[in-house]
């Protein structure tokens, strides 16, 4: 009887637990969050990925100028010595500007912790820097990469936010 009982304890905890793994795999994938037709940017929710990061400025599609100014929030793992790497790409890749992004707090936990940064990029053109057309880049990207210290490739992650100038 009693091991019906230690049977029947271990089945649900199995069965939560697969839940709960099978729940946190279908929301991995990142949130990219375009801003509909009529919608202000004041409406358009901060861009969020697995969990890991939410950047509430810039917003996706925001124009941006120079200084760029970014914040958002963290988890502490996504630092390294309380940075991690942020740069400003062109719509083929091509890097603008890049710097770090700085914790505003104890990075050392698994919560979250408010993160900010400046860019600074030229502000005729910035797409000229690269070597692109104006007419191929109005468009970029605002790119959040995970410190990784370590090179492995499997701990590299990032977010990225299409902005426009």
């Amino acid at each position: 009887m009693k091991k019906r009982y230690f049977l029947l304890i271990f089945v649900v905890l199995f069965a939560a637990s697969m839940y709960g793994l099978v729940a946190t795999v279908e929301n991995s994938t990142p949130t990219v969050n375009t801003p509909a037709a009529g919608l202000s940017s004041e409406q358009v929710p901060p861009v969020q990925k697995d969990d890991l990061i939410m950047v509430t400025a810039p917003l996706t599609g925001q124009t941006v100028t120079s200084p760029l100014m970014i914040s958002g929030k963290a988890r502490g793992n996504w630092y390294s010595e309380g940075v991690f790497p942020v740069e400003l790409t062109t719509d083929d890749g091509s890097i603008i500007a890049s710097g770090e992004a700085h914790a505003e707090g104890e990075w050392t936990t698994t919560d979250y912790v408010p993160f900010t940064a400046t860019l600074t990029f030229p502000t005729s053109n910035p797409s000229l820097r690269s070597g692109a057309t104006a007419e191929t880049s109005t468009m970029g990207y605002v790119v959040l990469k995970k410190d990784n210290p370590s090179g492995d490739p499997q701990f590299d992650n990032s977010v990225s936010i299409q902005v426009q100038w």
